[in-house]
């Protein structure tokens, strides 16, 4: 009997101990969550996150601005302010998005960062009509980062708005040339070889230009682009005096046109067809 409550009573103790081991295991994990937690702001970036998402963008800045405030040097704090800086882009508050972008840039080393931080700084100094510095900081992102086939012809696309916008027409028609030319399976290219032909026929260029509208027809045969590229087309066929040309152009836009039905565009895109195609038709009736 005796023996017997020996062994019981060491089993009581060694439970005991174990029991008082894991408490002391989980009093330390807390302890040091809480601790790591006071070093870093992931407690106010998650929920600014989390306001974020749900659209609640004053409280979403709040959370980011004390997280930046307690934490500046944290090595959250660069991938933080690209988040508030996106956020304070949304609400078109540029210069304070502005100000997010480059503070996040001079601490951040990877490629795909820096380059989405360049193209959000390009995109604050476009919307501001600022077309030579955003177009910098396009190319920048091109020069300076290894980009993906998206990315790098996103930001040549939008260089080349910029270029066009500053009137520097040279330099516009190479980034939409390299856009599609050398990222010819990225998302964008469709729209940097529309810029590019529609550029062509601002500058007179109409054979050139007719010569990228077909090709944007044939190589981006499905895409909204080669749509409007046919109506495109068309007007430059018209500038050429090739009326016929001009009709059937207008004819096969108004044949895959319902493809642009979602589009808010759509009906005034139609509506102008409708009426070229009635001005073309005297035309050629003459």
């Amino acid at each position: 009997m005796f023996w017997l409550i020996r062994m019981l009573m060491r089993v009581v103790k060694w439970v005991v101990l174990h029991i008082v081991s894991v408490a002391v295991i989980v009093v330390l994990i807390v302890l040091a969550a809480l601790v790591i937690s006071r070093m870093t702001p992931l407690d106010e970036f998650y929920r600014a996150r989390a306001y974020a998402k749900v659209g609640d963008y004053k409280n979403a800045e709040q959370w980011y601005r004390k997280g930046l405030e307690a934490h500046p040097e944290s090595r959250y704090a660069p991938q933080a302010r690209y988040e508030l800086g996106t956020l304070l882009l949304e609400q078109k508050r540029y210069n304070e998005a502005l100000a997010q972008f480059q503070a996040a840039l001079g601490k951040l080393t990877d490629d795909e960062r820096r380059a989405k931080v360049l193209i959000s700084i390009g995109d604050c100094y476009a919307n501001m009509k600022k077309w030579d510095a955003a177009a910098s900081s396009y190319m920048r992102a091109v020069r300076e980062c290894r980009l993906d086939e998206a990315g790098a012809a996103t930001a040549l696309f939008r260089a080349g708005q910029c270029y066009e916008g500053a009137g520097n027409f040279s330099a516009a028609g190479s980034a939409y040339r390299k856009a599609f030319e050398e990222h010819p399976t990225a998302p964008d290219a469709p729209k940097a070889l529309l810029a590019y032909a529609d550029l062509l026929c601002k500058l007179g260029k109409h054979e050139r230009a007719i010569e990228n509208y077909n090709l944007l027809i044939k190589r981006y045969s499905n895409s909204d682009e080669a749509v409007i590229g046919r109506l495109h087309l068309a007007r430059a066929y018209e500038a050429q005096r090739d009326y016929k040309s001009a009709i059937t152009a207008l004819l096969d836009f108004m044949r895959h046109s319902p493809r642009l039905a979602r589009s808010a565009a759509y009906r005034q895109l139609l509506d102008s067809a409708k009426a070229q195609l009635k001005r073309l038709k005297g035309y050629d009736e003459r």
